[in-house]
């Protein structure tokens, strides 16, 4: 049994030592691999560990993977934290007119989910209905100027024209409503 234990402590240290003698540039093709077998399997959960160790080896292509990052996180009904990889995919790439798209089009979707709600809504209880429909209205704004700055970048009117549509006609009725 002891002599298990040396060999298999053996195995272990050697191992180690392997991986501390990795390149860096095959510490990098080895993580997306295991990113990508993971990807393609569907277990999306188990690609974040060799995607966020990406992110610390591969700074060419940081901003794409704070955008994969971003997408397995709205998989999972995190937006807050899909928020904050977007950001940081911005930050990584200003010209990532898909970090924009992506950050837009979640506060898009999180106003058209409450203007959803509201209308399927069989009680209607004014505080309660003004409220929500502020809300809605602020992410909407906050969408805006994320899908536009996308639009620029891109220039893919069939991607980005619905929404920016959309949101510019709930804005333009609330301000009828309003005046």
């Amino acid at each position: 049994m002891k002599r298990l234990l040396k060999v298999l402590l053996l195995l272990a240290f050697t191992a180690t030592l392997f991986a501390q003698k990795e390149t860096k540039q095959e510490q990098i093709t080895r993580l997306y691999a295991e990113a990508d077998t993971y990807l393609s399997e569907g277990e999306f959960n188990k690609a974040r560990l060799p995607l966020a160790q990406l992110i610390k080896l591969d700074k060419a292509n940081r901003s794409n993977l704070y955008l994969a990052l971003g997408g397995i996180s709205e998989q999972h009904q995190e937006t807050d934290i899909a928020i904050s990889f977007y950001k940081k995919a911005i930050a990584a790439d200003k010209k990532s007119h898909k970090a924009y798209y992506c950050l837009g089009s979640i506060y898009y979707n999180q106003a058209v989910e409450i203007f959803n709600q509201l209308e399927n809504s069989p009680m209607y209880i004014p505080a309660q209905f003004d409220a929500e429909v502020s809300q809605g209205l602020e992410l909407m704004k906050k969408a805006l100027p994320y899908l536009e700055k996308g639009f620029q970048l891109n220039g893919d009117k069939e991607v980005y024209q619905a929404p920016v549509d959309a949101i510019q006609q709930y804005l333009k009725s609330d301000k009828t409503s309003n005046d």
